[in-house]
């Protein structure tokens, strides 16, 4: 059917193949930036399994350089998500993949906005669990386990019009 329907339109036909030949150098993968997150969302397996005691952070900025630079020219990776914890609270790190790699992606709670300057191609995806009263009652909790108000709001001021912003909404059962 594909191929009925770009024979019909040499156009489309033509942005197709440049969508594929674009595709073919984007090699994606997903990082782990940090075991530190500011808040803890109820249902996170990160921390409600333990895997942050169980897992070691690099903390050596030198270590990750060498890392991401493996990354990129040894395994040909271009595109990195960075997850969490969260990716904001370590900006310097976030930079190593923005200087090696031409596409990054931070998944991030919104908390912390992520510096425009030397971040203007960072795609930020902003975990959503329903938002307004429904990510308070589900996410707002600090480490310590007080709970907050206003984490969607938050989110929404600091990203207010940032054109790198989407929201990602997390389901569960």
């Amino acid at each position: 059917l594909l191929k009925e329907v770009l024979r019909g339109d040499g156009d489309l036909g033509a942005r197709m193949q440049q969508l594929r030949s674009f595709s073919r150098r984007v090699r994606s993968s997903e990082y782990h930036l940090t075991n530190a997150c500011n808040i803890r969302c109820h249902g996170c397996w990160f921390f409600e399994f333990g895997y942050d005691r169980a897992s070691r952070e690099l903390v050596s900025l030198e270590d990750w350089r060498e890392f991401v630079r493996k990354q990129a020219d040894e395994q040909q990776v271009t595109a990195a998500l960075l997850i969490g914890g969260e990716p904001t609270l370590y900006a310097e790190r976030v930079s190593l993949f923005v200087e090696a790699m031409p596409f990054v992606t931070i998944s991030s709670n919104g908390l912390r906005p992520l510096p425009k300057q030397g971040f203007e191609n960072v795609a930020i995806a902003l975990s959503v669990f329903g938002g307004g009263p429904l990510d308070d009652a589900l996410r707002a909790r600090r480490p310590g386990g007080q709970r907050f108000t206003g984490l969607f709001d938050t989110a929404l001021s600091n990203y207010r019009g940032d054109p790198r912003a989407t929201f990602i909404y997390a389901l569960a059962s």
